[in-house]
């Protein structure tokens, strides 16, 4: 191991300011190798007669006492030369950031003070593209100055190039002891594009399916982070077990590897959650992958609730192997139970389908007719009425957003959806409900972990209907509007914004601003205010506001997140004809569903 500038210390090379330790990592390694592993000494305990700590408090697990100590019971380690300790200590108390302990011989023996821990007082880059900024990293700063930290931040620092292009970057790490600067330095690299990629070799499968779900466009920079979120869509789909991309780097330059792995095409998963909307609610998804050579898909998923009960099955039959134009057969029956109204419906439809990705985003668009069944058991609408209608369904969303899907960070999520039915095509009347829904996230500051992420989402909806009194006898709740609950106006109940009639035009819109990973156990504290307003005519909003503000808490854990949030009822009563609002506060939890 060769030394750099002194009074510096390397992820490869560890220096302190007084000594530089040069065969005992070797040393190390085989005694650690040699000996098993125990407990940790107590703090304050002399290590074995012959070694005295003074000063603070250091434990030592029982192999790293045989190597300072000796072991009895192994002829090697018998006896230890004190030299020899004294280096094997130095090491030790380098992995614990003492990077200025003190040794002195006392009566026959060994006294170490170890002097104070170093911490991490800066981290600096040097040679940083544009969009890599190491200040951001929190839980640097002030971190003990070991080994494993400066590990962490060159692994950190080396999946940020990987995300913008460098492949394979040479990161050299540094710090100085005496002052605790960390110093992270990208030396070389090359820009490389995410092609060519070595797809795997599939027994009666075309290996273009993959092109399908790719997240990226191939004369692009590679993005470590698509090539993750690529093969999250493969396993999601089904399609295979598990599915990787590596990146290998050698001498002959750079090479991308896709590596599955198979098993049965049939998947069965089976998933609880909790809220106190629809209390205890049930979801099993029977999924048959990797149909034909093309590896079309069926799907079949059953959903329960107090609510809510439902049955939906489709396919994606694809026309091409690579191609990401498919058909989108679908059957589905649902019964639900909302303050409001009970209904009972079904649909069949049949729809071209397809997919774009860039970048950036994923765009997805189908559309076709359907023919559908709707009977009001309560409240407001037909009775055992069979309809045609013309669906279509466009969906953006960005490739951060779906990155960080289970821990909602940034990226933003547009959806369209639009259904329209003809008088005389098999409806009694003429109608078009269309609603536009909008979520953004930001980390606010682009700390890593986030400290503060503001999240805003709303959507803004009208049906269009020629003459609204004949038509609220004909049109199914599913063509209305109505409004509240945790999915959009969190100040009241579940559709119990206005009356059985719902509305034929609304807005929404909330604010969400949430703590990151700040506190401990995964809790993260949450302010928000929703506010709505809504339309009995097609076009025209009445001018009254309800308005919520509320708080809550998100508790993240390795099963999912839980969500609570309480918040107040309020109206700004704009229309003196409007009764008065009397305010109320609404309490929703949560387990398994987010903003």
């Amino acid at each position: 191991m060769s030394s750099k500038a002194p009074g510096r210390i390397s992820a490869s090379s560890w220096h302190s300011r007084r000594s530089f330790i040069q065969d005992t990592p070797a040393l190390l390694l085989g005694g650690l190798l040699l000996l098993p592993g125990g407990a940790l000494a107590a703090g304050g305990d002399p290590p074995c007669p012959g070694v005295v700590f003074t000063g603070e408090k250091i434990a030592l697990s029982a192999a790293e006492r045989r190597l300072v100590c000796g072991d009895p019971d192994s002829a090697a380690w018998k006896e230890v030369p004190r030299a020899q300790a004294q280096r094997f200590l130095r090491a030790f108390l380098q992995q614990r950031a003492y990077h200025h302990p003190v040794f002195m011989e006392v009566d026959r023996g060994l006294s170490v003070d170890p002097g104070r821990a170093t911490v991490i007082s800066r981290l600096e880059g040097v040679g940083l593209p544009p969009g890599v900024d190491p200040s951001k990293w929190r839980r640097v700063v002030d971190a003990p100055l070991t080994p494993v930290m400066l590990d962490q931040v060159k692994s950190t620092l080396t999946g940020e190039l990987q995300n913008r292009g460098y492949a394979c970057p040479e990161v050299e790490m540094s710090a100085d002891a005496a002052s605790g600067v960390v110093l992270a330095r990208f030396s070389e690299g090359a820009v490389f594009n995410a092609d060519p990629i070595e797809e795997p070799a599939l027994e009666g499968i075309d290996p273009g399916i993959f092109r399908r779900f790719e997240a990226f466009e191939r004369d692009k920079p590679l993005d470590l982070r698509l090539l993750t979120l690529t093969s999250h869509r493969v396993v999601s789909e089904a399609l295979f077990l598990n599915s990787s991309y590596d990146i290998l780097c050698a001498t002959g330059g750079v090479r991308i590897v896709h590596r599955v792995a198979s098993a049965p095409p049939r998947l069965i998963r089976i998933g609880v959650g909790i809220d106190t909307e629809g209390f205890a609610r049930f979801r099993a998804r029977w999924t048959h992958s990797r149909i034909g050579w093309r590896a079309s898909s069926a799907e079949t998923t059953l959903f329960a609730s107090k609510r809510e009960q439902s049955l939906d099955a489709h396919m994606r039959l694809y026309l091409r192997p690579s191609s990401r134009l498919h058909l989108l057969p679908r059957a589905a029956a649902a019964r639900s139970d909302e303050p409001r109204f009970e209904t009972v419906s079904s649909v069949v439809s049949l729809a071209p389908a397809f997919t774009f990705d860039d970048q950036v985003m994923r765009l997805e668009f189908h559309a076709g007719p359907a023919l559908e069944y709707a009977d009001t058991r309560r409240g407001i609408g037909p009775r055992n009425s069979f309809f045609q209608s013309f669906n279509t369904h466009v969906e953006l969303t960005s490739h951060l957003f779906e990155y960080f899907l289970r821990e909602p960070r940034s990226g933003s999520h547009a959806a369209l959806d639009m259904a329209s039915r003809i008088s005389g095509l098999n409806s009694s009347l003429t109608a078009h409900r269309i609603r536009l829904g909008v979520e953004k996230l930001w980390n606010v500051g682009a700390f890593e972990p986030p400290f503060v992420v503001l999240a805003a989402r709303g959507w803004a909806g009208m049906t269009v209907v020629g003459d609204r009194d004949a038509a609220l006898r004909e049109l199914p709740p599913a063509m209305r509007f109505f409004i509240g609950g945790d999915a959009d106006f969190r100040g009241v109940g579940p559709g119990e914004l206005g009356d059985e009639n719902g509305f034929l035009c609304g807005v929404y819109q909330g604010f969400e601003l949430r703590a990151g990973d700040i506190l401990p156990y995964g809790l993260q504290p949450l302010l928000f205010i929703d506010a709505a307003m809504a339309g009995l005519s097609s076009q025209r909003l009445d001018p009254d506001v309800y308005y919520a503000p509320g708080a809550g808490v998100r508790w993240s854990t390795f099963i999912g997140a839980f969500r609570a949030t309480i918040a107040r009822g309020l109206l700004w009563r704009r229309n003196p004809d409007t009764p008065s609002h009397r305010p109320r506060w609404q309490f929703f939890f949560s387990y398994g569903r987010e903003f």
